[in-house]
């Protein structure tokens, strides 16, 4: 199962992937305080496979976003998938994200590159595009 949390107005982005995968999802429409959501209604949901959070729906500022999805890490062995439409890639919060493991990060903004990218997020390896390489021996001593 699939936990969405979202904003109205991206309520059905998901249902293609309930469609095509076969995974029932739980929407949960309107404003969070994710921080607060983690701490407090979560345990009613750690039966779920991947979280997806719609950055609309959440009510804190994005470095408070980046420290309460480490404390969801932290608590919760859950796949997490931040969908942050339009979302430059020199963006603050795309860095900290990235800098704390969290790759599987939506950001198009036009329909179809959106879906591929929902697509890439919820396949097995999930979103590759965010994952640095690692550093080999020789690539440190070159």
């Amino acid at each position: 199962m699939i936990l969405y949390l979202t904003s109205n107005d991206h309520v059905n982005l998901l249902d293609m992937i309930e469609q095509e995968q076969n995974l029932p999802v739980k929407k949960l429409t309107g404003q969070f305080s994710l921080l607060s959501f983690v701490v407090k209604d979560m345990r009613h949901f750690s039966h779920v496979r991947s979280v997806a959070i719609d950055r609309k729906a959440i009510l804190e500022p994005d470095d408070e976003i980046v420290q309460a999805l480490l404390s969801f890490q932290t608590m919760y062995e859950i796949r997490l998938i931040v969908i942050a439409i339009g979302l430059p890639e020199s963006s603050p919060l795309l860095l900290q994200l990235t800098n704390v493991s969290i790759t599987n990060i939506v950001t198009a903004d036009e329909i179809d590159p959106l879906r591929d990218e929902i697509r890439e997020c919820f396949s097995e390896q999930g979103m590759q595009r965010f994952i640095s390489p690692v550093s080999t021996v020789a690539d440190i001593i070159r």
